[in-house]
């Protein structure tokens, strides 16, 4: 087993005996869906880790209970499913009567956007985490482009994540049109703070409008997952369609850059 996996979550698969022998968790590709026939596109293109959004409803833009529920459906047992929640001060204890819909899906993801030295907010965190349903993990979200939009350090993220026992620390971006994940964050500081997320159990995943061009230095901080849309849209926008070409082309690549650790 790699070191520090989360416990009742499916593991990536190994794609590199070498790279299990050293412990290191290999790293697979997620892309977010916003209804069945782009989770049909994602997963023929060779998608390992389904997400269901609606990119709408911003960076976290959660998509309807029947939305999720007929992905979940289509997707069943073959790959594992995760959801967006949309920004955790936009929930309350009546967004929904009941978060039965969210069954089959291994980890519901929740923004932080103005958190900022708001006090209270790793409570309400938790008592999120622990409405859901028991197979169902939370996960809170660290915005690197925090400073726009009032969301709290990555220190106090990654505490209240081990606290509230999420399994994976997701680094993402909030205004997806101000620039990619490497603009805000150094290709040395990524690693640092995978490191730290590591050492609390936690995986680390890396979002945030990240592009091909990006999967050498992405991959230097051996993320456990790496999360897509625009990348594999058509046209490359967001907005756009998933489409399965760009999907089979980046699960390539992800996969050529991958041997070069082995």
């Amino acid at each position: 087993m790699p070191k520090n996996a989360p416990p009742n979550l499916p593991l990536p698969a190994s794609r590199s005996d070498n790279l299990r022998a050293q412990g290191i968790l290999p790293t697979e590709l997620l892309v977010s869906v916003r209804n069945v026939p782009e989770a049909v596109e994602a997963m023929e293109g060779g998608a390992d880790w389904m997400d269901v959004k609606e990119p709408a409803n911003g960076p976290l833009g959660a998509a309807s209970p029947e939305v999720v529920a007929a992905i979940a459906e289509v997707v069943g047992d073959r790959r594992p499913l995760t959801a967006a929640l949309g920004e955790l001060l936009e929930l309350s204890p009546h967004t929904y009567k009941s978060w039965g819909w969210l069954e089959g899906v291994a980890i519901a993801k929740v923004g932080l956007a103005g958190c900022a030295g708001r006090e209270g907010w790793q409570r309400t965190l938790a008592d999120l985490g622990n409405q859901l349903p028991r197979s169902t993990k939370l996960v809170a979200v660290f915005y690197a482009d925090r400073k726009l939009c009032d969301g709290p350090p990555a220190s106090e993220v990654l505490a209240a994540s081990q606290e509230c026992g999420c399994p994976a620390f997701l680094v993402d971006t909030y205004h997806k049109k101000s620039g990619r994940l490497l603009d805000y964050l150094h290709p040395l500081e990524l690693q640092r703070l995978f490191a730290s997320a590591r050492d609390r159990g936690l995986w680390p995943v890396a979002a945030g409008s990240l592009r091909e061009v990006d999967l050498p230095q992405i991959l230097q901080a051996n993320p456990a997952l790496i999360a897509v849309r625009g990348a594999v849209c058509e046209e490359g926008k967001r907005n756009g369609g998933i489409c399965r070409s760009r999907v089979a082309r980046l699960r390539e690549t992800l996969s050529q850059e991958l041997s070069r650790f082995s």
